[in-house]
């Protein structure tokens, strides 16, 4: 069972999020609404939640101009099967999955992607 929620992201057209976030990333549907999906990414509850403004400009600029990011943790052997299902689906990378301080203490694997609605995915995979 999926933790607490642990994230939302707004979406622009909530068909097409719970589509790639179930048939391409293989998440389980876990709820659905008239505004919104709530999926188990990885073990954990992440909510797509439709918003009107989404892929509009802010008008008065700064932090609204940035992508809203999704930061999961999970263990290394879901993360390299996730990199596996995102490479047979072409899910373009915006960072490929990479190891970082490889063999040292903290080593850690990373990568990042994004969603149809622009939402910066980044999975960390760590040793059990």
């Amino acid at each position: 069972m999926p933790q607490s929620p642990s994230g939302a992201l707004r979406v622009g057209d909530l068909d097409t999020a719970r589509a790639f976030y179930r048939d391409v990333l293989g998440c389980e549907e876990l709820r659905r609404a008239d505004t919104s999906v709530d999926v188990d990414f990885c073990g954990h509850r992440l909510v797509l939640q439709l918003d009107g403004r989404q892929g509009q400009d802010s008008a008065a600029g700064g932090t609204d101009d940035l992508p809203p990011c999704f930061d999961p943790v999970v263990v290394r052997e879901r993360f390299l099967g996730l990199a596996e299902r995102l490479r047979s689906r072409y899910v373009s990378f915006v960072i490929p999955p990479t190891v970082r301080r490889a063999g040292l203490p903290g080593e850690e694997w990373t990568m990042h992607f994004r969603d149809p609605s622009g939402n910066a995915i980044r999975v960390t995979g760590v040793s059990p």
